[in-house]
C-alpha cells in the first residue's frame, strides 16, 4: 500500500508541477508537506468510504490547525518555482519514508 502512495505522490507531482505558484511567506514547507502526505494517506486508506475519508481529511486540517482554503492556497503557490516544488516534494517524501520506517500512520 505504501508503494501505491509513493506512486500517487509521483503522479500528483507530475500533474501539479505545471499549475502551482509560490511565495516566500506563508506556511512552513515542512508542515505543509506533512499535511500533504497525511491527506494522501487518508485518501488511499478510505478511498471506498467517503464518510470516513471526509472525516479523516477534516481531522488532518484540525490536527495541523490549518483550514482547507489556506492549505489549498499554499499548495497552489508551490509549483511556479520548480526548485521550491522539488524542495516541498522532498520534504513530503522524507516524511512518508519516516512513517514507513516507524511503521506508523498519521493520526487522523
Amino acid at each position: 500500500m505504501r508503494s501505491l502512495i509513493i506512486n500517487i505522490l509521483i503522479i500528483i507531482f507530475i500533474l501539479s508541477s505545471f499549475t502551482f505558484c509560490t511565495k516566500e511567506e506563508g506556511l512552513p514547507k515542512k508542515k505543509l508537506a506533512h499535511m500533504y502526505v497525511d491527506i494522501l494517506i487518508a485518501e488511499q486508506t478510505y478511498q471506498f468510504d467517503l464518510d470516513s475519508l471526509n472525516s479523516a481529511v477534516q481531522n488532518v486540517y484540525v490536527i495541523h490547525g490549518i483550514s482547507k482554503s489556506t492549505y489549498d492556497d499554499e499548495v497552489n503557490r508551490l509549483t511556479a518555482d520548480e526548485g521550491r516544488w522539488n524542495e516541498f516534494f522532498d520534504l513530503a517524501q522524507t516524511y512518508l519514508d519516516s512513517l514507513k520506517t516507524e511503521g506508523s500512520d498519521p493520526d487522523f
